[in-house]
């Protein structure tokens, strides 16, 4: 049987976690377990390398690597969320790892283990969204409301040829509704190779989308995999009609380049470039614009300096031209520089919680976003 690869996150998971929970895991997989032998990195490669199927052994390594990435990544909140709520009543010690605690809530815990996990989810997909304007006075997050949306959801699948199984869930976090969404994407066939011949094989892709609303500052955020304005339509409609109570059904005006939310002038200006108490260092290294003139052109800048390279080709850019554009910026006390990425519907797509959440601060100072 030929050695498969195992990530450094997978590794870091049976290295530091309890063996006993290990143990746990692994057996409730249906593997089954040699007591004699130490539950180490390369017995549990032996354990998934002699698996039937790579489907079987890929299961398990996401499962696992999902579970590292809330230790490393998302342990605070667990333990806001999760750990310090005493309606879980989830026994845990400040002295073990972070990977122990989460694999003992997945095992012990079910539903606390899928709240924080799409919690994670909720996070993670914020940095990506696209964000639209949408006023609503009431946000209905009740068990019909959730039950109306996915009943259309799939009634939209099937007119898609599309299969209507999906998951809905629906949580608050931050004062923000998030309805999570996990459905087929379009049919896909390839072609494998088996006892050198060609056999065809025919998959359907699982995709996550997300949809949340933020009452605050009534904004509608959807995460790019939706793609295309009809999907996107249907989403902005079935939110709006089952969870906000909207009447008025949204056309593709909703997607208007003049309702872009956020505002990219304030680069082409020196004072957004001024140090804060959070940043120490402002650059603009990259701007993509599509240039509006006799014969539109698209126009890709890479400098130290953009603004000063701007001004050295004689180019004058608004801001409603500029398609994207790359910052680098230096948070004080930190010597790596951070790349952010804006667009005129999207903002940061940054991993780590605490700087995406100083970085949003600083835009929101700049007057790039309002929400």
């Amino acid at each position: 049987m030929a050695k498969k690869t195992y990530s450094n996150k997978f590794d870091t998971v049976i290295e530091v976690a309890d063996k006993g929970l290990l143990a746990e895991y692994l057996s409730g997989k249906g593997l089954v377990l040699d007591r004699s032998k130490e539950i180490s990195q390369d017995y549990v490669h032996e354990l998934l390398d002699n698996l039937r199927t790579d489907e079987e052994r890929l299961d398990i390594t996401e499962e696992i690597e999902c579970m590292e990435d809330l230790a490393s990544e998302f342990f605070e909140k667990t333990r806001e969320y999760i750990l310090e709520d005493s309606r879980y009543n989830i026994q845990w010690t400040k002295d073990e790892s972070n990977e122990t605690v989460l694999l003992r809530i997945f095992l012990k815990h079910t539903d606390a283990y899928k709240l924080i996990y799409d919690l994670f989810l909720c996070d993670k997909f914020w940095a990506k969204l696209h964000h639209y304007s949408l006023e609503s006075e009431q946000v209905n997050f009740d068990k019909d409301a959730i039950k109306a949306f996915k009943s259309d959801l799939q009634e939209y699948l099937i007119d898609k040829k599309k299969d209507a199984d999906c998951d809905v869930r629906e949580r608050v976090y931050k004062d923000r509704n998030y309805i999570l969404v996990l459905r087929g994407d379009e049919q896909k066939t390839v072609i494998v190779l088996k006892d050198g011949k060609k056999h065809h094989r025919v998959f359907r892709p699982a995709k996550e989308d997300m949809i949340v609303y933020d009452k605050e500052h009534s904004v509608i955020g959807m995460t790019p995999s939706i793609g295309g304005v009809r999907n996107k339509l249907f989403y902005a409609n079935a939110f709006n009609k089952h969870i906000l109570g909207g009447e008025t059904e949204i056309g593709k005006e909703f997607f208007a380049s003049d309702k872009y939310l956020v505002n990219l002038k304030p680069l082409l200006t020196k004072k957004f470039y001024e140090r804060t108490a959070d940043i120490s260092e402002i650059r603009l290294v990259s701007l993509f614009v599509l240039k509006d003139s006799t014969l539109p052109m698209e126009i890709n800048i890479k400098s130290s300096d953009v603004l000063k390279s701007l001004e050295d080709i004689n180019i004058t850019v608004s801001d409603k031209e500029i398609l994207s554009a790359k910052l680098e910026l230096k948070i004080e006390g930190q010597k790596r520089s951070i790349s952010v990425r804006l667009t005129q519907r999207s903002t940061s797509q940054l991993n780590k919680t605490k700087e995406r959440e100083i970085v949003e601060s600083f835009l929101r100072d700049k007057q790039i976003i309002s929400f």
